[in-house]
């Protein structure tokens, strides 16, 4: 081979290993995630995440570029599958075989994990207009993640309309006086608007008294008893690393 001809081979691995994070990459996801949704039998969808799973460290191009055909091949197979070609699923009878009486159980769905247990830390979550202060506990339950995500939410559309019933009050007053202009007496324009003006007044209100609150007593406790176990476990676990 010549040096010119070894040299663009050279270039091609290069440029292959440096597209390889990026374009290749979703290329090989997009594949398996159809073979996944295609695959006719728990038993072929096992064996796509197991290959896949097997040749996740591949960094020879031509290898790599050999298993993407099989990979096009396997999903084509697939569709014909997926269209009523029910023969070829004949073809597969081996893989079934072979996953059933090598790891019987590589068909059942492992168990969901359990969630791990909030621990309290030292730390505190100072108040704000969402919440009053709080332990910070990890991980963060999810319950504490929802209540603010839902208190903000609904705070900026009260936000939002008592903007807007600003400016429609404004054309209220408008309303009224050109009503007076005209000797008719039809009574107030917009009292609901302003009750309900008045009633997010009173919310924010709140909200900004809440955002006020200093940590109880009780919390600051707690939370000095959370700094005193972690100081004493990690003083352990250093006197058990040094002997």
């Amino acid at each position: 081979m010549s040096t010119r001809a070894t040299h663009q081979n050279s270039m091609k691995k290069l440029l292959w290993n440096a597209e390889l994070s990026t374009e290749h990459c979703s290329t090989v996801k997009s594949l398996f995630r159809r073979l996944l949704r295609l695959a006719p039998s728990p038993e072929l969808k096992s064996f796509v995440k197991r290959d896949f799973r097997r040749n996740s460290k591949l960094r020879n191009f031509q290898r790599i570029q050999l298993k993407l055909s099989e990979g096009e091949k396997l999903l084509d197979d697939f569709q014909k599958i997926k269209t009523g070609e029910s023969s070829l699923l004949s073809k597969y009878d081996h893989v079934n075989t072979f996953l059933l009486a090598s790891k019987p159980d590589i068909l059942k769905s492992s168990p969901p994990a359990s969630p791990r247990k909030p621990v309290r830390t030292p730390g505190i979550i100072f108040a704000n207009a969402f919440h009053p202060p709080l332990p910070r506990l990890k991980p963060q339950p999810d319950h504490i993640t929802m209540m603010t995500f839902d208190r903000r939410r609904a705070i900026q559309r009260r936000w939002d309309r008592y903007n807007a019933a600003g400016d429609l009050l404004f054309d209220c007053s408008a309303e009224e006086e050109f009503e007076k202009r005209l000797g008719l007496e039809t009574g107030p324009w917009g009292e609901g608007t302003r009750k309900m003006m008045r009633d997010s007044e009173v919310a924010f209100q709140r909200e900004d008294a809440r955002g006020k609150l200093r940590p109880s007593p009780q919390l600051l406790a707690k939370a000095s008893a959370a700094h005193r176990r972690r100081t004493s476990t990690n003083a352990k676990h250093g006197k058990d690393s040094a002997s």
